[in-house]
């Protein structure tokens, strides 16, 4: 979900349909000759504010962006360069995963994660979408239990926040 402020900035609420992003590029449209060449240079920019929520993220993004074209603009990179060229894709780091159980659960969740020095956010969103329950949770040698008797049964996205990582993962409520 989408929203636009009144100040002309853009806000980005996660729902559980939307947990990572595809991003969508075009350029164009380009008229080339036998034997012409085009060098396109592109820049995919992430960023991901800590501690400033939605909009220092996007502050922070603002700032990479002007970063990267300031450091491109000092480049002297010619078209077939050895800069920027892909010689071979590195294998994934292995995912970091966590384990929800009982699940279907009844009235506690127990929750075991890598352990972080960091504090740790727990968010569940039912099955449209809205924020259901939010709180912060002591991780003991990297589990620890919620009470869901509060919950209605039905299907849940569980969020679990700790330093930059964020796991995710579907909960069922049934009684």
């Amino acid at each position: 979900m989408v929203s636009r402020l009144s100040q002309g900035e853009w806000d980005e609420v996660l729902t559980p349909a939307a947990p990572d992003r595809l991003p969508l590029s075009a350029i164009g449209p380009f008229t080339l000759a036998p034997n012409d060449t085009l060098c396109v240079d592109l820049a995919f920019v992430f960023a991901q504010d800590s501690t400033g929520g939605n909009l220092g993220s996007v502050a922070l993004l603002k700032e990479r962006v002007a970063q990267l074209r300031q450091w491109y603009q000092t480049q002297n990179v010619q078209c077939n360069g050895s800069y920027g060229m892909v010689t071979g894709i590195t294998e994934r780091p292995q995912a970091i995963t966590f384990i929800v159980h009982p699940n279907p659960a009844n009235d506690l969740i127990s929750i075991t994660a890598p352990a972080s020095s960091s504090p740790t956010f727990l968010t569940l969103f039912n099955a449209r979408g809205q924020l259901v329950h939010q709180e912060r949770v002591s991780m003991v040698d990297g589990r620890t239990t919620i009470g869901t008797s509060d919950l209605n049964d039905g299907l849940y996205h569980l969020v679990l926040r700790t330093g930059h990582t964020s796991l995710h993962t579907r909960v069922v409520i049934a009684r």
